[in-house]
């Protein structure tokens, strides 16, 4: 389906995966694109901002502390937070 402006509504979700998680993650998308990643600490602080292209995306955890943090990916026409905690 579509809205009245015939663009196709995405997923307002991504995958990621492990979670909790240790030294990686893995992000997943419904649809390629150019997304904006960030990575904030529970206080807001940015940890990590990165701008990507394709499906996935794996991120490199291990100089993050743990605790509980939000990803945020961006697109065009998508927005959607998840959380993570960083064992």
């Amino acid at each position: 389906p579509s809205d009245i402006t015939g663009v196709t509504p995405r997923s307002k979700s991504f995958g990621l995966y492990p979670n909790p998680a240790s030294d990686f993650i893995t992000l997943q998308f419904g649809h390629p694109g150019t997304y904006q990643i960030r990575i904030f600490s529970t206080t807001g602080q940015l940890i990590l901002s990165e701008e990507i292209s394709g499906k996935e995306y794996q991120a490199n955890l291990c100089g993050i502390g743990e605790g509980m943090y939000f990803i945020t990916a961006r697109s065009e026409d998508f927005i959607a937070t998840q959380k993570l905690l960083k064992r």
